[in-house]
């Protein structure tokens, strides 16, 4: 399904689909800690969200020191920081939250996107497809606005909302935004200038301990 109007692009295939925004946007961006599986445990690794609406119950990532990301590492979307760079994502294809994980990029080599936001969907029954959409769009658009506005490239991007999934809701009601470029391609630094707080680091393999 796609939907155009007023210089915004919605794209859903299934419910708990990415709903791609074209075009600024605006407000300020929020997030959670971020959980990282370490390299090896590919995409298809299940999320297993709890009550609430940022899902808890994995240890959370060490904070980033300036250390570039670890190239392969998997992180669940639901918990990733803003100012994580990740690969995987572009404008105009549809992706399910289903997966749950992301690769994580360095935000200083070529990656596809830059989470920017998360956002919790008010609390109650399943409020539909529409609904959850419409919310993810107007909620990411208020949060990426002023970023995209002092961003050096701000007129190159769109923003990619990752909305929860029906089967997961309430447990699951957290909107995910993700700054990728217009009409496909890479992104070579990071997004906003002046990041809130750092991105994520990939945790180190299972036994080996944090550094």
């Amino acid at each position: 399904m796609a939907v155009v109007a007023a210089g915004t692009l919605l794209v859903s295939a299934v419910t708990g689909a990415a709903v791609l925004v074209g075009g600024v946007d605006r407000g300020t961006a929020d997030g959670a800690p971020a959980s990282v599986l370490p390299t090896g445990q590919g995409s298809s690794a299940s999320r297993s969200p709890s009550a609430g609406a940022v899902p808890t119950g994995r240890a959370p990532a060490p904070a980033a020191t300036g250390a570039p990301q670890d190239q392969g590492a998997i992180a669940y979307i639901d918990d990733m920081r803003p100012g994580t760079c990740v690969n995987d994502v572009s404008d105009g294809v549809v992706l399910g939250k289903d997966s749950g994980v992301l690769p994580l990029a360095d935000c200083a080599d070529a990656h596809n996107g830059e989470v920017l936001a998360s956002f919790p969907l008010p609390a109650g029954g399943w409020p539909g497809d529409g609904t959850v959409r419409t919310l993810a769009v107007d909620g990411c658009l208020d949060r990426l606005s002023p970023i995209f506005e002092r961003s050096p490239f701000g007129d190159q991007l769109a923003s990619l909302a990752f909305v929860p999934l029906r089967e997961e809701w309430p447990d699951d009601r957290l909107v995910v935004c993700v700054a990728v470029r217009r009409g496909s391609g890479f992104l070579f630094k990071p997004v906003d200038p002046e990041p809130a707080a750092p991105p994520t680091r990939a945790a180190p393999p299972l036994g080996a301990g944090a550094a």
